[in-house]
C-alpha cells in the first residue's frame, strides 16, 4: 500500500485507502443514500442470520446500518458497535443491550 500511495494511486486513510479523486471522504448520510435500495436489501438478508440472544458486532458502515430496522424486532440481542448512528438506532429498544466502544471521532464538516 505504501508503494501505491507513493506513486499517487491512492491516499492512505485511517483503516484503509481511497482513490485520491474521492477526497474528502463522503459523510455517512451521503454514503447511506448511495445505492440505498441495494443496501436495504443486503441489510435485510444479513439480519436474517441474526437470532435472538446473539451477540454481534456492527461496524460503522452504511450497509451495516441498513440492518438496524430489521434487528429492532428481536426480543433479546446484544450489539457491540463503534458507530454512533447504529447506537442511536437502538436507544429506544430496551430488549437490545448496547455496548459502544471507543474510536475515532470524525468531526462534522
Amino acid at each position: 500500500m505504501a508503494w501505491l500511495a507513493g506513486q499517487g494511486f491512492l491516499q492512505r486513510t485511517h483503516g484503509g485507502a481511497v482513490r485520491p479523486d474521492t477526497l474528502p471522504a463522503p459523510r455517512f448520510d451521503q454514503k447511506s443514500e448511495r445505492r440505498a435500495d441495494e443496501k436495504a436489501y443486503t441489510g435485510q438478508l444479513a439480519a436474517n442470520f441474526v437470532v435472538d440472544n446473539d451477540v454481534i458486532f456492527m461496524d460503522c458502515g452504511s450497509t451495516v446500518f441498513a440492518m438496524c430496522p430489521h434487528l429492532r424486532q428481536r426480543t433479546s440481542l446484544k450489539i457491540i458497535t463503534n458507530s454512533l448512528p447504529i447506537a442511536q438506532a437502538f436507544l429506544d429498544c430496551p430488549q437490545i443491550t448496547l455496548n459502544l466502544i471507543g474510536g475515532e471521532l470524525d468531526a462534522v464538516r
